[in-house]
């Protein structure tokens, strides 16, 4: 009974460990494989090293990428890290601009 009480704690910090953290890694790599295999010519993708390109040809284990006009570049499919979507920055509101801009007033 004390060897089960002892070994409690070592496996619900495990439980915790997976369900925190080696769970939702192997859900984001099982996606980005699943992307991966089902990538078509003139997507839009990001490699590992912050590369934005376009598919133009997929080979068994590399793609040629166009990152330019006229600029091809071979890669491993293994480097791309995903689809790319381009977000716009949301522009400030006049508001909070002017009200930065006013002394706040004392309250006595």
């Amino acid at each position: 009974m004390d060897f089960l009480l002892s070994v409690f704690p070592i496996l619900f910090i495990f439980l915790i460990f997976y369900f925190i953290v080696i769970r939702p890694q192997t859900k984001a790599e099982s996606k980005r494989r699943e992307f991966i295999n089902n990538l078509k010519k003139g997507e839009i993708v990001i490699l590992s090293s912050g590369i934005v390109g376009k598919v133009i040809e997929i080979q068994p284990r590399t793609i040629i990428l166009e990152i330019s006009k006229d600029v091809k570049i071979k890669v491993l499919k293994d480097a791309i890290q995903g689809p790319f979507v381009e977000t716009q920055p949301q522009p400030q509101q006049k508001e909070s601009k002017s009200q930065e801009s006013k002394p706040k007033e004392e309250k006595k």
